[in-house]
């Protein structure tokens, strides 16, 4: 659930349901005043008697960034936008292709782990990106990875078609 609250209602739904444990709250930093998404916790699955639905192994945030880029590459009009897409046993976040008919690989990185080895296996699975995004949860994360790719050896060659951002640009 997103949601932007300003104060009322709404506000006091928020506070009520993060004070009874049903949900955790995200902050998405961009400027201005930060988007809040609303996590359901077990404690909400267990009193509406329905389960949580499963968020993958990236975990909530990481799937809540991926519905988010692939909406907004769908509003984009890039054809063929897919979550999840599997070259062997490696699974790229988001897949599109863009409107001159170039792929576009997208990988969200919530904590940095593994964001070089992934960068450097998207492109050992399929050489031929357009541009690979890398989207990070804010700017000092952003800072980090954008470091590290231009230091990794492997991701070298394809430096020039790799795109740092924040998740702020989705919003």
């Amino acid at each position: 659930m997103r949601m932007n609250c300003r104060g009322g209602t709404a506000q006091r739904t928020k506070d009520e349901l993060i004070q009874l444990g049903w949900v955790k709250e995200h902050a998405i930093p961009r400027h201005g005043m930060a988007p809040i998404v609303l996590e359901p916790t077990p404690l909400m699955a267990a009193a509406v008697g329905r389960p949580l639905p499963s968020f993958g192994k990236g975990g909530f945030l990481h799937a809540f960034v991926q519905e988010l880029i692939a909406r907004r590459l769908t509003v984009q009009r890039d054809a063929h936008v897919q979550k999840e897409r599997f070259y062997g046993s490696k699974a790229v976040d988001v897949v599109a292709q863009d409107t001159s008919g170039g792929w576009v690989a997208v990988e969200v990185t919530i904590s940095l782990t593994n964001v070089v080895d992934n960068v450097e296996k998207d492109f050992l699975v399929k050489p031929d990106w357009l541009r690979l995004h890398v989207v990070c949860l804010d700017v000092p994360r952003m800072n980090q990875a954008q470091r590290a790719i231009a230091l990794a050896p492997g991701v070298r060659p394809f430096l020039t078609r790799i795109r740092t951002e924040t998740v702020a640009a989705y919003l």
